[in-house]
């Protein structure tokens, strides 16, 4: 009796074999059928049990496979989240880094043009080292103020004779004096031909002499190095060879003859060179001024 009912169980079951959920179900109630003697239905539950062992592995393959997978894809997700930021965070620096480097490269062009024009009658006049340009010889002082004003003045307004030289009053020689030097500065009026530029000056009339043109330049100067200092700057400027005064303006090709150490310190004017020092001399046979012969005999040599 027992045996039949067992035959129409399975009998029963067994077309129901065909999806997941009803394997599953048909493996959990052959688990509840009582075990038995008979080699015949031995047999058949060792069947069914290596297919039950056999769905079950394939079954946590599937599982494992799947999770493996899933982990697989989270983990090349988070590394290309990551990778991204530290891409974005290496763009971001990289523009910042381009914008303080285009900032600084063009302030410092900036200041070396607005310098320049300052230092370069110390340049062309070619003044020796000092600690005080104040203590500079009357003589040199006018070549400085000369220079200042053919370079900065509107020299058209000035009258002209037929030779080219300008007619221009001992005042206003002052004013680019006393703005290179102070305002208690008063120029002591002089012929002086030494210097590269011929100034006369007529007495009788209280006025200079000056070439509308001078016919060279000693140097032009360039600017190599700024430094900004509190209170002023500190600048490295080199002495290029020059033979005219149209080569006069900010250059970096030429012959260098030397290099110099300006300082320069801010007025309620402007800046103003306070004092001047030699770094390096490059050219072979040249001169450099004796601070001796231009600076006045009251005042110490630097």
């Amino acid at each position: 009796m027992g045996k039949r009912n067992r035959k129409e169980r399975r009998k029963h079951l067994q077309p129901e074999l065909g999806t997941e959920k009803k394997d599953r179900q048909l493996i959990s109630e052959l688990d509840l059928v009582a075990p038995t003697e008979n080699a015949e239905h031995t047999e058949e539950l060792t069947g069914f049990a290596a297919f039950k062992a056999g769905y079950e592995e394939f079954r946590a393959s599937r599982m494992t496979h799947a999770a493996k997978k899933r982990t697989r894809i989270r983990l090349l997700s988070l590394l290309a989240a990551v990778t991204l930021v530290f891409a974005l965070i290496g763009v971001v620096a990289t523009i910042q880094y381009s914008a303080d480097m285009w900032h600084s490269i063009t302030t410092k062009e900036a200041v070396k043009q607005e310098l320049t024009p300052i230092i370069a009658p110390y340049v062309v006049t070619d003044v020796p080292e000092l600690t005080d340009v104040t203590l500079l010889s009357e003589t040199v002082k006018q070549r400085l103020a000369v220079w200042q004003f053919l370079l900065h003045a509107d020299i058209s307004a000035y009258e002209q004779d037929d030779y080219g030289n300008l007619f221009v009053p001992t005042a206003d020689l002052n004013v680019y004096a006393r703005e290179m030097f102070g305002y208690n500065v008063t120029l002591t009026p002089k012929s002086d031909y030494a210097g590269s530029l011929a100034i006369t000056f007529d007495e009788e009339s209280g006025n200079y002499l000056l070439p509308l043109r001078p016919d060279y330049a000693t140097y032009y100067p360039n600017i190599t190095k700024v430094v900004k200092e509190k209170g002023g700057y500190l600048l490295q400027v080199q002495y290029m060879a020059s033979d005219f005064l149209d080569n006069l303006k900010p250059q970096s090709s030429g012959t260098v003859i030397k290099t110099m150490e300006y300082h320069l310190t801010e007025t309620d004017e402007g800046y103003r060179v306070d004092r001047v020092q030699l770094i390096a001399i490059t050219a072979d046979g040249y001169y450099q001024p004796d601070a001796s012969d231009e600076v006045s005999s009251e005042a110490p040599v630097a």
